[in-house]
């Protein structure tokens, strides 16, 4: 922890005496009626206004947003030519949960002078009121987005064949990158995935050791794992779908993980600036400043 404040100050300092922030790219693909014969895919960006992060330009078609990726990534100088992708939790997909919380990770992470992601791409997805049947729904979601995801690593190793893509996932959200990582495994050519934050997943203690996931980390330089043993959501969700969650206790088998794999217990961040973070104390990837510190350093280029 030590470590991580000093690596935020250096950052701090930098930006005071002239390294100033950059504006970030960040656009988005998003799910509804996941679970129905024809699903409805919206892609478009984002831009800030208002202090709130809205979405702003739809655009027409599939084929125009991969174009948009290609001329993003082409114009980024080439040690920011990084992909970070976002997967939110349950529920995060409504506007003003969206419009803030993305306006607060944009402004605090993702617009960070030392960042080394020169695009963010938010895979959005609605969800049901039922928990049970999110369960489903995030394995769709999942199996939905992987293609997406697919062609967009294969345009990215083709502009800058050392690029790296990073996945930043959120409570449930961590299902759906599971459910991403799990139809890809079975591909032909998997997806490059160089570093992975679970951020209160929602997810078996064991997850980590299994074979899919295991892949994944075994092949990513860094995995990071924060939880939070007085998370009162995930606690909640326990009493749904009973077994212990990653989010509250970190990964079971902790001695048989690789040297990449890094764990942060959040459990005594108190800073939260909402008060539904204060009452859940499960949505610090965001409104904790402690947790942002951390992000910003393992996002960093130092």
């Amino acid at each position: 922890m030590f470590r991580y404040k000093i690596q935020y100050t250096t950052l701090a300092i930098l930006w005071a005496f002239g390294l100033s922030a950059q504006n970030v790219d960040h656009i988005f693909v998003y799910l509804e009626n996941i679970t129905e014969e024809a699903p409805k895919i919206t892609y478009g960006n984002f831009k800030e206004e208002d202090n709130l992060l809205k979405k702003d330009k739809i655009y027409k078609d599939e084929k125009t947003f991969y174009v948009d990726v290609k001329y993003i990534l082409e114009k980024l100088p080439k040690e920011r030519q990084n992909i970070l992708v976002h997967i939110h939790g349950l529920w995060a997909d409504t506007k003003p949960f969206y419009e803030e919380a993305n306006y607060i990770l944009q402004k605090k992470v993702y617009n960070t002078p030392e960042s080394k992601y020169g695009l963010v791409i938010s895979l959005q997805w609605k969800g049901s009121i039922n928990y049970i049947d999110d369960y489903e729904i995030t394995d769709q979601a999942g199996h939905l987005f992987e293609p997406i995801i697919d062609k967009v690593n294969a345009m990215a190793r083709k502009i800058n064949l050392d690029y790296q893509m990073a996945f930043f996932n959120h409570s449930m959200g961590n299902r759906v990158f599971h459910s991403i990582l799990t139809h890809d495994y079975s591909s032909e050519e998997q997806i490059d995935v160089d570093l992975i934050l679970l951020v209160a997943a929602d997810l078996k203690d064991t997850i980590l050791s299994e074979p899919v996931m295991n892949y994944y980390v075994t092949q990513a330089d860094k995995t990071v794992v924060f939880f939070n043993k007085e998370d009162r959501t995930l606690k909640v969700a326990k009493k749904a779908v009973p077994g212990e969650r990653l989010g509250i206790s970190g990964p079971r088998q902790k001695d048989q993980l690789p040297d990449s794999v890094q764990l942060i217990e959040a459990t005594n961040f108190n800073d939260f600036e909402t008060w539904p973070g204060k009452i859940s104390k499960h949505r610090y990837y965001y409104d904790s400043d402690t947790t942002r510190q951390i992000i910003n350093s393992i996002l960093s280029t130092r």
